[in-house]
């Protein structure tokens, strides 16, 4: 049997009572299905997972006309799996799963992250024809764009701190949108500083040789 707890996700319930009752043989012309919202559940994960998808490829195509380019788009894509990785760590800390709203602040964050990628690529591409060393052009780079970055962050974190507390009656439902937008904040903002810089030095290496 499964305890019952009001607090505990609709998707995890059904999860306990599947393992709960995997091996259990039932008579003949006898099974078990979940009703109410879980069906409707699981059809909106998947329609957010296609959005989320689209989201992306819409973002894509936007940077490749404003940079004219089709490489420089997609070193600014490269924030996007950054952010899965403070998405999952901040679920796993929180304990919460997968969900509407957690889908909904994955859409969020696929246009909010990129934005620390533009302003560092920007800035390189506007110091690029005056430095002709690459390492000092990036690491001018990562200083001029730094604190924009920082505060722009520090502010959407700020935002959204008293919807991931979860005071009121519907805290249940859009926590797990403002913890999903604060880990995937914290981990694109700081791995976009390291990471992005070094793409760039792989990408002068091959285009070297």
């Amino acid at each position: 049997f499964v305890k019952a707890d009001t607090n505990r996700a609709l998707e995890t319930t059904a999860r306990m009572v599947k393992e709960a009752l995997e091996g259990t043989k039932f008579p003949q012309d006898y099974f078990y299905r979940f009703g109410g919202k879980y069906p409707e559940l699981i059809k909106s994960k998947g329609q957010l997972s296609y959005a989320v998808l689209l989201t992306m490829l819409l973002i894509y195509m936007i940077l490749a006309c404003l940079f004219q380019s089709y490489l420089q788009p997609l070193i600014i894509m490269v924030a996007v799996p950054l952010a899965a990785i403070g998405i999952y760590a901040s679920l796993k800390l929180t304990g919460k799963t997968l969900s509407e709203h957690v889908f909904i602040g994955m859409i969020t964050l696929a246009g909010t992250v990129v934005n620390n990628s533009t302003v560092m690529i920007d800035r390189y591409n506007s110091l690029k024809p005056r430095i002709q060393d690459r390492y000092e052009l990036l690491i001018r780079c990562g200083e001029d764009r730094l604190r924009p970055i920082f505060m722009t962050t520090l502010t959407s974190i700020l935002a959204f701190m008293p919807m991931a507390i979860g005071i009121g009656q519907s805290s249940d439902l859009w926590a797990p949108l403002a913890i999903t937008t604060m880990g995937g904040l914290i981990s694109s903002t700081i791995l976009t500083l390291i990471i992005i810089p070094n793409i760039f030095l792989v990408i002068d290496e091959f285009k070297q040789l």
